[in-house]
């Protein structure tokens, strides 16, 4: 299935869940208790929990048409996650702002990285809430559909490895939910201003990854594989899979299942990693938590090469030390 398939199923939900959700929170509220602010950690923490394992369950296909299978899944994450950030307004006493521009926003705006649009703006102390039309809405949700799923996509392991796909797609929703709520819950602390506009700046989707940026990426996850020191066939089966399904020259190719073979690890061009996007290095980190947590055992020399790559890409490393934990 094409890339470009799974783009549109994505985007073609995104509104009616938003619009959905809600309104059912909403009215939900009008009969029960409301969270007070010393909930929020539990908000979000029971989000995040939920969330990877409705993902970790089902994605156990390789490949674009794996990530098309498990759509429902992936749409009941984002309405758990609506409801994660209407739950922290609640929280927050922010009910009269939680329209639906506000929590796409929050959702836009965090997660995979900077969203590109100006539908929200921290200003100091202040948040400016650009109150938008049904057109521009549309255009939002449709540009939160394209990066969503572009993230998804950027997981070596979740495209090409059957089963630890799905380790991988649940590990990266659980990530992704634990960052929009980390910074919707900072953001509806403070104090907003609302402006009418007919126009957001849309979001514009970031190019494939660099063959170069791929490689690195290979490379660390070979590195990963021989850090307890025992390469099993299987792990170099994993790791073969993946160079196969990306476009690299034969000479790249070539050296790199000739490196997979030694015992010893390779280099790695740190500075090709840390230039690349900040989806492409959660890619990345989710792709290690996945590898590593293969067998439900962590071998502790694979925790330290974790955590050497996150110090030296600035990523989670207390996110990838409670999931290996």
């Amino acid at each position: 299935m094409e890339k470009s398939k799974f783009q549109e199923e994505f985007i073609k939900a995104i509104i009616p869940i938003f619009e959905g959700t809600i309104e059912k929170r909403k009215k939900y509220y009008l009969e029960n208790p409301k969270p007070e602010k010393d909930h929020i950690e539990n908000i979000i923490n029971s989000c995040s929990n939920t969330n990877g394992s409705i993902s970790g369950i089902s994605g156990m296909l390789p490949g674009i048409a794996g990530l098309v299978a498990i759509l429902p899944e992936l749409k009941l994450t984002i309405g758990n996650q609506i409801i994660m950030i209407y739950d922290i307004g609640v929280a927050h006493g922010k009910e009269e702002h939680l329209s639906k521009e506000m929590v796409l926003s929050l959702a836009m705006q965090s997660g995979a990285g900077s969203a590109g649009i100006n539908a929200l703006t921290r200003q100091g102390e202040k948040v400016l809430i650009k109150k938008a039309s049904v057109k521009v809405f549309q255009q939002l949700a449709k540009a939160l559909g394209v990066k969503l799923s572009a993230a998804v996509i950027k997981s070596a392991v979740a495209k090409f490895v059957p089963v630890l796909g799905g380790i991988a797609i649940g590990i990266w929703v659980k990530y992704t939910t634990n960052e929009i709520g980390e910074y919707s819950a900072v953001v509806l602390s403070k104090d907003f201003q609302i402006q009418e506009t007919d126009k957001v700046d849309e979001f514009e989707q970031n190019e494939e990854e660099q063959i170069d940026v791929l490689e690195n990426k290979v490379v660390v996850l070979m590195n990963l594989m021989k850090a307890d020191g025992e390469s099993k066939d299987k792990e170099k089966e994993f790791i073969t899979q993946i160079i196969n399904n990306i476009d690299f020259s034969f000479y790249t190719s070539a050296k790199l299942k000739v490196d997979l073979q030694l015992s010893s690890q390779s280099d790695v061009d740190f500075k090709v990693l840390a230039d690349s996007s900040k989806s492409d290095k959660d890619g990345l980190l989710i792709d290690m938590i996945a590898l590593a947590k293969r067998d439900e055992q962590v071998h502790a020399k694979e925790l330290d090469y974790i955590m050497f790559i996150c110090e030296q890409l600035g990523l989670d490393s207390n996110f990838a030390t409670n999931e290996l934990a």
